[in-house]
């Protein structure tokens, strides 16, 4: 999906009224969304992401550090008027639930290896599905 001028300028309204963030002065946010939505929609990869859109990880880590700091949800909340651009930010925060309940699982699944300390054992609980 590609933003329409217009949505893109509302957009770029909110984010330059949000104090704090940095990145939402930067240049290329169109072109950050915009990526953002191909990858969703394509469901494919961070690294697949086409050439057009920059760097795959400097997408990732721009997108990592929006979602942590809930930029999106901000966002969604200062949409109240606008169905279709609010629909494309919910896509968007849908993908970072998501991707920090895939952190979250990982994480625990770290903590809980670690746990075990420097046992084999863990490995045979992996293995047979009664490791957490």
């Amino acid at each position: 999906m590609i933003l329409q001028d217009d949505q893109w300028r509302r957009l770029e309204q909110l984010l330059s009224a949000k104090s704090g963030y940095s990145e939402t002065r930067a240049k290329n946010n169109r072109q950050f969304i915009e990526a953002l939505l191909w990858l969703i929609g394509s469901e494919r990869s961070w690294h697949e992401l086409p050439a057009r859109f920059g760097k795959w990880n400097t997408v990732y880590v721009h997108f990592r550090r929006w979602n942590a700091a809930n930029l999106w949800g901000e966002l969604l909340a200062d949409l109240h008027a606008d169905d279709e651009l609010r629909a494309v930010i919910e896509k968007i925060c849908a993908y970072g639930k998501q991707r920090n309940l895939r952190s979250k699982y990982r994480s625990g699944m770290t903590a809980a290896v670690a746990a075990e300390g420097d046992s084999d054992q863990h490995w045979l609980r992996l293995v047979d599905g009664s490791l957490p």
